[in-house]
């Protein structure tokens, strides 16, 4: 009774398996790996390239490298990466692709392996990578530009304004600054600069401003009248801005005492030359010596001045041998050089 349940299950004398049992599991392995090889096989290379949904690039051209993680070996991997997917928006910018579009650029590339997969979202969005300009990297330009201009003079930048400023792509960067003088008589900046990332031009700034260079001048201590004759107690020195005035004021007080003073000054106002009257180096009825040179000869004689004389310039002189009244030039304070 027992053998006979024995065999019924299966199994014969000892535990051994019955043949037809054998036959039976033999088929459903040949089944099971008809089904299951030919899956495994369609991923052909093993090459899986896996789409992120969004990522940022930096270069001009979105590169499969950019936006995808690719399961293959390493030459094989960068020459996919290396495959171009179309331009990258501009920097700061996003763009999107859709699923389909993106495995068509894919797999149209030659070297895409035949049975490798794709996977990817329906839609993938590519972000550029940017940089905008540091404020200070534009003042240091501008100082820069000042220092060169002045001569390294003490000037300030009271007033600075940007326009144009964008985000450029990233790299090295760098600003390349027109030639042409950045200020007027005013103090008023006016410049124009190209944004170079790595040397290559992305745009373009425009800067404007105020500057001012203050300095101790010489000013009026006090009210000045016209035809005044300064002292050193009449004068002080005070601290402008240069670009508040037309003229050059002076800027020692040796330069304007004994000036006679062909305007009047308020208190605080500042001094320059052009408020000065020439003074006659010589004055009318003064001796001087005259002297005169032709061919060979070299004469000196005396006269008396007829006028007021001043440097360089023509005076009427008498002179006191003859009578005669000739006109020279006046050398210095006491020579007049005749002319023939």
């Amino acid at each position: 009774m027992k053998m006979a349940r024995f065999e019924r299950a299966g199994y014969g004398m000892k535990g051994v398996i019955n043949p037809n049992i054998r036959r039976c599991c033999l088929m459903l392995c040949l089944v099971f790996a008809g089904a299951v090889l030919p899956a495994m096989a369609d991923t052909g290379s093993g090459v899986v390239i896996t789409v992120r949904a969004d990522s940022l690039v930096a270069g001009e051209e979105i590169l499969l490298k950019d936006v995808a993680l690719i399961a293959a070996d390493g030459l094989e991997a960068q020459a996919l990466g290396n495959i171009g997917l179309g331009n990258a928006p501009k920097p700061g910018k996003i763009k999107h692709m859709d699923k389909d579009r993106l495995a068509r650029i894919v797999q149209s590339s030659r070297i895409f392996p035949q049975k490798a997969q794709i996977v990817c979202p329906d839609r993938v969005y590519v972000k550029r990578a940017g940089q905008t300009l540091d404020r200070e990297v534009v003042v240091s330009r501008v100082e820069d530009l000042l220092k060169d201009r002045f001569m390294n003079r003490s000037v300030e930048i009271e007033e600075l304004s940007i326009r144009g400023d964008e985000i450029y792509p990233v790299g090295s960067l760098d600003l390349d600054a027109e030639s042409r003088d950045p200020v007027d008589g005013h103090g008023r900046l006016s410049v124009s600069m190209d944004v170079l990332v790595d040397g290559k031009r992305q745009g373009s700034i425009r800067i404007r401003g105020i500057i001012s260079e203050y300095v101790d001048v010489v000013c009026a201590r006090r009210d000045l009248s016209k035809d005044m004759t300064l002292s050193e107690r009449d004068l002080t020195l005070k601290r402008i801005n240069l670009f508040d005035f037309k003229d050059l004021p002076l800027r020692d007080m040796d330069h304007a005492v004994g000036k006679l003073l062909k305007t009047p000054a308020r208190s605080g106002d500042p001094i320059d030359p052009s408020m000065f009257k020439n003074l006659p180096l010589v004055e009318k009825g003064k001796m001087v010596t005259m002297i005169a040179n032709k061919d060979y000869l070299h004469i000196r004689t005396m006269g008396i001045a007829k006028e007021d004389g001043y440097e360089n310039q023509l005076v009427a002189v008498e002179n006191i041998s003859s009578g005669k009244v000739i006109r020279g030039i006046v050398r210095d304070g006491a020579t007049v050089e005749i002319v023939y």
